[in-house]
């Protein structure tokens, strides 16, 4: 036996993170390298090489959905219902026919503004997604001004796809740990309807996620409160919030009240949260503190940026109770200084802490 055939595959297991985590680009050539050394290193090495599997140019993208789409139910591609000639039927090769992995099995992370996008390139410009006889160069935006009809019906077939293969990736045994998402108002408002709410048939794939990163003005202020439904073992929390009016254009709590129901389903799991205000919502902190003061045994790094702290009444007297308390930053917030910071803090009630940063004032 070779010496690289005699590796544990723990040791393998380490030694391919370590390659993931390098920051040359060439990292991902050099573990589909090691992949192909023999079955043994191929065993340790997919894993890795395909559980960020968007972390690829733009330009592979459709082959990349290509790949994803040949373990989606037949059924799941019929897009009959929607009352428009569109394509009904996506053919593949017969040298693609057999993949001897599972690739989306292996699949952990997902940005999906990429995915996403990586769908509406496989769609656009892949030719096996058919449009009568032609590619499907879905129309200048002259015409989709012209053809609204056509110009939704594209992105019904898109959501059909997206749906699709989360309920592959599902059905293969896959269980995202990060996912991550950002919804503004330039960006076209059909990318909400893809993701809220999730499929009930779907909401396993992302139960256990560890990582939660998410930006943007949300139209729908269901989002959190499903998220809050599904998720109750997030680490780490990301977000950054726009500001958000409701109906009669007033700015809505709505949204923030719900953004602390999801901080607070993650009591006693949640050990990184940091949250960005915008606009003019930086007053609604007063309504997330009760929720993010819950995970206080649990919470290492908290991160606020651009709050308004002005009119809260003792907002950081809890502190005291954040005995792992790590790193603390207030960024461009309004109402404090470290002045006001350290009555909180002493190192016989906090004595991880070991930064301790206020940035500017807002």
């Amino acid at each position: 036996m070779t010496l690289a055939g005699s590796l544990p595959h723990l040791v393998l297991k380490e030694i391919f993170n370590e390659i993931e985590g390098l920051m040359s680009t060439d990292r991902y050539q050099i573990l589909l390298s090691c992949a192909l050394v023999n079955r043994h290193w191929c065993h340790e090495a997919l894993p890795i090489l395909w559980r960020r599997p968007l972390n690829c140019r733009r330009e592979q993208y459709s082959k990349l959905i290509k790949v994803y789409l040949q373990f989606i139910e037949s059924g799941y591609l019929n897009f009959l219902g929607l009352n428009l000639n569109i394509p009904t039927k996506v053919s593949f090769s017969s040298s693609s026919s057999f993949l001897p992995f599972l690739y989306p099995s292996y699949i952990k992370y997902i940005d999906f503004d990429i995915f996403f996008d990586a769908v509406q390139c496989w769609m656009t410009t892949d030719g096996d997604f058919e449009r009568g006889k032609n590619r499907l160069n879905w129309m200048p935006q002259w015409f989709h001004r012209e053809r609204p009809i056509l110009h939704d019906t594209f992105f019904k077939v898109k959501r059909t796809l997206v749906q699709a293969l989360l309920r592959s990736f599902l059905s293969s045994g896959a269980r995202l740990k990060s996912i991550s998402f950002s919804i503004h108002q330039n960006k076209d408002p059909n990318v909400e309807e893809f993701l809220w709410p999730f499929d009930e048939s779907v909401r396993p794939l992302i139960a256990n996620i560890r990582v939660l990163t998410v930006s943007g003005m949300f139209r729908k202020e269901n989002i959190f409160a499903e998220l809050s439904k599904i998720c109750k073992n997030l680490q780490t929390m990301e977000i950054a919030i726009e500001g958000n009016t409701d109906a009669s254009g007033t700015q809505s709590p709505k949204e923030y009240l719900n953004l602390g129901s999801l901080i607070q389903a993650q009591k006693g799991c949640l050990k990184s949260l940091n949250i960005t205000l915008r606009e003019k919502n930086r007053s609604f902190i007063e309504l997330l503190l009760p929720s993010i003061w819950t995970n206080s045994s649990t919470l290492q790094n908290l991160r606020l940026c651009t709050a308004d702290f002005r009119d809260v009444k003792r907002p950081l007297a809890e502190l005291s109770s954040c005995y792992q308390l790590r790193s603390l930053e207030f960024s461009y917030c309004k109402g404090l200084t470290t002045e006001s910071i350290s009555p909180y803090v002493a190192p016989a009630v906090n004595p991880y802490l070991k930064r301790i940063r206020v940035l500017g004032e807002y």
